[in-house]
């Protein structure tokens, strides 16, 4: 299996750069969680190389490839972007299209979401191969990062984010099929819409990461977790992780089983029962909370709106 991937700025981000690049693959095939590669085999291979460079002479493009993929695969793709203009800037969002790909995606942003002039930030794109992958196949997919103009950096907002409904499978297989919800983040950083083309089995999980961006300590609490959909959600269930300096460590973000938390949420109450939620949570600097939301509803095309009504 072949995957084909673009890591590129989106349109207007006209100082922003790729300065440097690489990928976690340096040796035996690096493995899911649930997979292993004891007899360190090295048979998948992932590279990356400069694609597009603007008229400004701007580094704007990527090329991600990995090569003899499959299942259990997992790679991290690390690209640090530089902002060369004169004025602050921050992400806004970044897409992965086409949606439903047999990948386990996520962004994991860097600790501020702000790059000021002249200074650089880490963006890592963690890759994992499902089960449900074909063998000998051709995967190409775009990743692109959007940055906008910034001034005055906000008190909490999203930076990452995941939106996953069930669409069936098999449990006594293992197998654990998703549709891949469309995320937009609005400008204020504290409003997001997810789409779900079908929805099709009623019930879906979405996370979002949540940064303290203020030099102080700020409380959080899930009464400040707004949630609503564009008809009736006859389910809906918030919990709150955190703090965190680095999601994919926490042990709620990076490699999670949509259906193993619905079953846990179900016997359990909540979805990583060894963890455990809060009401309210404390961040320090740069610290951050990550918010788990159940959603069910009538199957069929559903927007589901997230916002945060802290203050700050």
């Amino acid at each position: 299996m072949k995957l084909k991937s673009t890591i590129s700025m989106g349109s207007g981000d006209d100082c922003m750069s790729f300065v440097r690049w690489s990928c976690s693959d340096l040796g035996p095939d690096p493995q899911e969680s649930g997979f292993n590669n004891s007899e360190g085999k090295d048979v998948a291979a992932c590279f990356m190389d400069l694609l597009e460079v603007d008229e400004r002479g701007n580094n704007i493009s990527l090329s991600l490839l990995l090569t003899n993929a499959y299942p259990g695969y997992s790679v991290e793709a690390e690209a640090v972007v530089k902002n060369t203009g004169t004025i602050p800037v921050r992400i806004l969002g970044y897409t992965i299209e086409p949606p439903d790909l047999p990948l386990e995606i996520y962004l994991e942003p860097p600790l501020s979401p702000y790059i000021d002039p002249g200074k650089e930030a880490v963006y890592t794109l963690h890759l994992s191969v499902l089960q449900i992958a074909n063998e000998n196949s051709v995967y190409p997919f775009n990743v692109t990062l959007q940055f906008e103009p910034w001034y005055t950096p906000l008190t909490l907002e999203f930076t990452s984010w995941k939106a996953h409904a069930y669409s069936g499978g098999c449990s006594k297989c293992g197998i654990c099929t998703k549709e891949e919800g469309t995320v937009q983040l609005d400008s204020s950083g504290v409003k997001a819409s997810i789409g779900f083309r079908e929805f099709s089995e009623g019930w879906g999980w979405i996370g979002f990461v949540i940064s303290n961006n203020a030099g102080y300590l700020v409380t959080l609490s899930k009464s400040d977790i707004v949630v609503y959909g564009d008809r009736e959600l006859n389910s809906l269930e918030v919990f709150l992780y955190g703090g965190f300096i680095s999601p994919g460590s926490s042990g709620v973000w990076r490699n999670v089983n949509i259906c193993d938390m619905k079953h846990n949420m179900d016997y359990y109450g909540e979805p990583f029962p060894t963890i455990g939620d809060h009401d309210s949570i404390t961040l320090g600097k740069n610290e951050k909370a990550i918010i788990w939301i159940y959603v069910g509803s009538e199957p069929g095309s559903l927007t589901v709106i997230v916002e945060l009504s802290y203050p700050g």
